[in-house]
């Protein structure tokens, strides 16, 4: 009887014999090790990626932080006719006497310069919520005349009203700073005419802070009423009567605060409070400037003084000629779990022009 064999269990040739599984096994761990270390290439650079994109995003909030905030620093205390010349503020007065200054920091210009420190109450400032002070952290309240390019042809005191070069973007409502070598006035633009190139400070309620006089000589006079031609010939034209001259310049009067408040998303955020006029409205909105802010910390340096101090009740601040700032900044990479991987601290001292001799 013949035995017949199966084709399949015959021996193969030993040029097609296939992987044996030990081979198969080995090749098997060599690709995992080969995928593993291909994927752990991919992940480091996932990484460096994410770790590069999140510095540069605090480098850019750390330069936003220092052009904005720095400029209006270094302006404060500004005004563009003269260093240290008396300023009368006619704004939320009352009508009779030579009442106080406004206390509305908005229309206070004061010292040009005024810390706080993290306890220090702010008006205007939410007590909770978006927008509210971030706890520890300082503040700081900078007011200043900024250059608009008017400057006065004619002032009739009696009328109230500027003759100007242009006027065309002054609105009824603005608060507006004119002044010379000798003073400084702050008042309430009460009518802008861009057809007669006028401008008018009456007195009145009208607006809100208004004038309480239309008289803006130094010391203010509330009960002055500048009934005479002009230029200290009438009744009641006194020194509270002043006239500006000829190329005395007018300029906008600017309030501004920064501090780190509450963001929407419960972090820390750089805002910048601006002083509402008629092109902003009547009501004071925190600005957010830059996200991912953990601290500010202000410090102050007196003109005679060898080191820079914090805020404090009593501080004469006429006598500030320098801010050092400490801004902390982080950003939270998308690869950690719960942790700030990129945080970094910005250091800074601006130096007050208006108070450099």
């Amino acid at each position: 009887m013949t035995r017949v064999t199966s084709p399949s269990l015959r021996p193969a040739p030993a040029g097609m014999r296939g992987f044996s599984l030990i081979e198969l096994m080995i090749a098997l761990l060599l690709g995992l090790i080969v995928i593993g270390s291909a994927g752990s290439i991919y992940l480091a650079n996932k990484r460096a990626y994410a770790a590069t994109e999140v510095l540069g995003r605090v480098q850019e909030s750390s330069r936003i932080a220092f052009e904005l905030m720095a400029r209006d620093i270094r302006e404060a205390a500004a005004v563009p006719c003269a260093k240290d010349i008396p300023i009368a503020n006619v704004l939320g007065r009352t009508r009779s006497g030579t009442a106080p200054p406004p206390t509305d920091w908005k229309y206070n210009f004061g010292d040009g310069v005024l810390g706080y420190e993290p306890g220090d109450a702010m008006s205007d400032v939410a007590a909770s919520g978006t927008g509210s002070r971030y706890p520890g952290t300082d503040a700081i309240e900078l007011h200043s005349g900024a250059d608009s390019g008017i400057t006065v042809e004619t002032h009739h005191a009696p009328s109230a009203q500027f003759k100007v070069n242009k006027a065309g973007f002054i609105q009824d409502g603005d608060i507006l700073m004119v002044c010379d070598f000798n003073q400084a006035s702050i008042f309430q633009v009460t009518n802008a005419n861009n057809s007669n190139v006028t401008i008018v400070h009456n007195a009145g309620n009208s607006e809100t802070p208004g004038n309480c006089t239309k008289a803006l000589g130094y010391p203010v006079d509330c009960s002055a009423q500048c009934t005479g031609s002009g230029g200290g010939s009438g009744p009641s034209n006194n020194k509270s009567c002043k006239e500006y001259g000829r190329n005395s310049m007018i300029v906008r009067f600017r309030g501004v605060r920064w501090y780190v408040g509450r963001n929407a998303q419960g972090g820390g955020s750089l805002y910048r409070m601006n002083l509402a006029n008629s092109l902003t409205g009547s009501t004071v909105m925190p600005e957010e400037v830059t996200d991912g802010v953990d601290n500010m910390q202000l410090s102050y340096l007196l003109d005679g003084a060898d080191d820079y101090v914090p805020a404090a009740a009593g501080m004469d601040w006429k006598k500030v000629k320098a801010v050092k700032v400490i801004v902390t900044l982080s950003r939270l990479d998308s690869l950690a779990t719960g942790t700030n991987a990129v945080a970094r601290q910005l250091n800074y001292t601006v130096t007050i022009r208006n108070r450099v001799d």
